[in-house]
């Protein structure tokens, strides 16, 4: 075989082989910018909403499809400086989906001069070191923000009426941070709200009315602080416009009571008090009757006695569903697994 017959067979070979691993040799095109393949999988596409990737260094930009990317900064990223240069970068589009800074040293007060022009459906500032909000930290962002997260922070002393002025936020992440305080008396009045994450914090007591207008709340979750006190009316709604349940979860706290007179303005919900020091069950009974015994309340975890002031529980079959199956500590016994004989119920009226 001639060596022109070789070559030529060689170059034919090598052209199949570049023609078959090509999406793995054309990841970026001559302006930095990322390429995926079509949502049809018929070949690949430019996506042209991602800026220069060098000149957002050392964040990038992941595309989803065409018309939404994130930009995405990691431990890499050293200052606040840094990050407000590369959200002035000049983009193609005006709003992305995600903006991710985490596991960050980042330490400066939030403020709304950090970020650029473009702006965001979803703001997650997870893992930092951000201790102080700016009463404006997000004004940017107050046509399109819809989550923010700022999850395992140092955050202590926040003025929650910042997020008044975000009319499309649903979802708030504070978990794991070192806030002790929430002011009540309406403070915070964001009417689009849906969740409200604040697990692991410092908190000792919720406030009067402290989620009144926010009738769209569908979980407020205050697990693992350490909640004591509870005021009358701090779950209390002025117009609950929706009929979805709502999940109140003060789970892992220090609560030894809790009255019946702290929830109202709504029907639907479930109240985890799980793993706290509640003894005396007395208060449910009022609070079922208010709720027209759609409550549904988790007890398990505290140090309850089973004894004849339960009888009014395990006689009616329909408020004993309303309770989970806690375990009593004098006989370990089950909820479900109680009878009348087991709390000397006889000749006590069931309610």
């Amino acid at each position: 075989m001639s060596n022109k017959l070789l070559l030529g067979l060689t170059l034919v070979f090598g052209f199949l082989v570049l023609e078959s691993h090509g999406s793995s040799l054309r990841q970026h095109d001559l302006h930095g910018r990322f390429r995926h393949k079509s949502a049809t999988d018929t070949g690949i596409v430019v996506c042209s909403i991602c800026p220069d990737a060098r000149a957002i260094q050392p964040c990038t930009c992941v595309c989803h499809n065409a018309t939404s990317a994130d930009i995405k900064c990691g431990s890499e990223l050293t200052s606040c400086e840094q990050l407000t240069d590369i959200l002035n970068v000049a983009t193609p589009v005006s709003q992305y989906l995600r903006l991710v800074v985490e596991k960050t040293s980042l330490q400066c007060m939030l403020t709304n001069d950090i970020w650029g022009p473009v702006t965001f459906q979803e703001v997650i500032l997870r893992e930092n070191k951000f201790s102080a909000l700016d009463n404006h930290a997000f004004a940017n962002f107050n046509k399109s923000m819809k989550i923010l997260n700022l999850q395992k922070n140092q955050l202590s002393s926040i003025c929650f009426a910042t997020f008044n002025n975000q009319p499309y936020l649903e979802i708030l992440n504070l978990d794991d941070n070192k806030i002790m305080f929430i002011a009540g008396y309406g403070n915070m009045a964001v009417k689009t709200l849906k969740e409200i994450h604040l697990q692991h914090n410092l908190i000792t007591s919720v406030q009067q009315y402290t989620f009144q207008l926010m009738p769209l709340l569908q979980k407020i979750d205050y697990s693992h602080n350490k909640i004591s006190e509870i005021d009358p009316g701090a779950f209390s709604f002025e117009k609950r416009t929706t009929e979805n349940r709502l999940l109140i979860n003060l789970s892992n706290n220090s609560l030894e009571n809790f009255s019946h007179a702290a929830i109202s303005g709504i029907e639907n919900v479930t109240l985890n008090l799980s793993y706290n020091k509640i003894q005396d069950l007395s208060e449910f009974q009022e609070l079922l009757r208010n709720t027209n015994f759609k409550a549904r309340i988790f007890l398990t975890g505290n140090p309850i006695t089973c004894d004849p002031s339960l009888c009014w529980i395990i006689q009616n079959k329909t408020i004993t569903k309303c309770f989970d199956n806690f375990e009593c500590i004098n006989n370990s016994i089950k909820l479900y697994n109680l009878t009348a004989d087991d709390l000397g119920c006889d000749g006590l009226k069931a309610q």
